[in-house]
């Protein structure tokens, strides 16, 4: 089993809540409340794509996937970006989608890093 997905299997996103994350291209930080209110950071590695439908206002799941028509779409724009036939096939691509009744956030990644819990006085902020 590939790493990535050891780490995310063990973790409970049941009736968790996606809160929400930064992106600086090859890496995103994404910030999940657990069922027990403990805040988490993800910070993902290799990241091919990140997609968000906003934030969740109810409870939510995920889905992890190595397989998948995401990570073959991701495969193909790399392959073009890359200028190869083939894309980067021997890279190990995982898919994590976290749903609530929709799919709210799907990031697709070599690597993942789980840290927390952490205070919420150290959640991220933004500016609107």
């Amino acid at each position: 089993m590939p790493e990535p997905l050891k780490h995310l299997r063990d973790f409970a996103f049941a009736d968790g809540q996606y809160l929400s994350h930064f992106s600086d291209g090859d890496t995103c930080v994404m910030e999940y409340r657990d069922w027990q209110e403990r805040l988490f950071r993800f910070v993902f590695s290799g990241v091919a794509l990140v997609q968000s439908f906003g934030g969740a206002v109810s409870l939510c799941d995920a889905t992890l996937l190595t397989e998948s028509e995401l990570i073959d779409e991701c495969r193909r724009v790399l392959a073009d970006d890359w200028g190869t036939s083939g894309g980067p096939k021997s890279v190990a691509l995982t898919e994590l989608t976290i749903t609530d009744d929709v799919p709210l956030f799907s990031i697709v990644f070599t690597d993942v890093q789980i840290i927390g819990p952490v205070d919420d006085k150290d959640r991220m902020a933004y500016v609107l």
